[in-house]
């Protein structure tokens, strides 16, 4: 089914229920990032570039405009609704979107939610290594960087939100990363999983006061709290140089990729899962 607009938020809301804390138009004002891939692998609302592009491997030296990648492409009608985008196999190669003024991020303190929906099967569809569906930042993994993952070396893989803040401030002894116990690791661990080539799963990650000192990051799974990190998040960010990255060392299918403002609640991220056509349907 073809969405078009953002309609829907205001007529399945409605005035009373006050979406994100504030008016209901705030479904359409918070709104900063959307690709739904209905129409192309493009964004549809994008405060910055909304093109996609592709770098030759994660250093991001160079980009192309588009999906120049054998192993990507855009999918007219097999997505959670309408198109989305298919990673036939792993490669070098990064297919990502420009974050400058697509996400919202703020020196003095930020919040955003990121919503999308995967389609994979973790056990018999995925190569062994660790497998990136998103990662955002402007250096590395470990790095002022914000990604999900599934696991390597578990059976089944385990799928992990990390929230890495600047290198120096998370890890200020350059401890290595083997000798750090898992509990003192910036990252919330689901061991068991709704992840299936059978169905969609929505996965959903709410930062609230990111840079302030009194920072929380949330991950959900069909609109269901999976764990929170919490402390001084710190991530500090050249904006021109972060991408927001698909798919790396992914195989599947991902759809409806959004960015919002605001950091919602475990409510209104249940009621974003539930949306009947997605954040862009009617």
């Amino acid at each position: 089914m073809m969405r078009q607009g953002l309609w829907l938020f205001v007529v399945l809301f409605g005035a009373t229920n006050n979406v994100f804390g504030q008016e209901q138009n705030d479904w359409r004002s918070s709104l900063q990032f959307h690709a739904s891939f209905d129409q192309s692998a493009d964004a549809d609302v994008a405060q910055g570039d909304a093109k996609i592009y592709t770098a030759e491997n994660l250093k991001r030296e160079k980009l192309s405009a588009g999906l120049d990648t054998d192993v990507v492409s855009w999918e007219k009608d097999t997505g959670k609704w309408g198109g989305c985008l298919k990673f036939h196999d792993v490669q070098e190669k990064v297919v990502l979107y420009q974050a400058k003024q697509n996400f919202p991020y703020r020196a003095d303190g930020f919040d955003a939610t990121i919503s999308f929906w995967l389609k994979v099967d973790p056990e018999k569809g995925l190569k062994p290594g660790y497998v990136d569906p998103l990662q955002i930042t402007d250096k590395a993994w470990n790095d002022a960087s914000l990604f999900v993952d599934f696991t390597k070396d578990d059976t089944p893989r385990h799928f992990r939100l990390g929230v890495f803040s600047d290198y120096a401030h998370w890890n200020p002894k350059d401890t290595k990363w083997d000798d750090i116990a898992e509990s003192a690791r910036p990252m919330v661990t689901v061991k068991k999983t709704p992840f299936s080539g059978d169905q969609w799963t929505h996965v959903a990650i709410v930062l609230s006061g990111i840079r302030s000192g009194h920072s929380h990051a949330t991950l959900y799974l069909d609109g269901e709290n999976q764990g929170m990190l919490g402390g001084d998040l710190k991530l500090t960010w050249q904006l021109e140089n972060v991408a927001m990255m698909l798919g790396i060392q992914y195989i599947g299918r991902i759809d409806d990729l959004a960015v919002f403002s605001n950091a919602l609640t475990d409510e209104q991220v249940s009621q974003l899962y539930g949306l009947p056509n997605g954040v862009g349907g009617k």
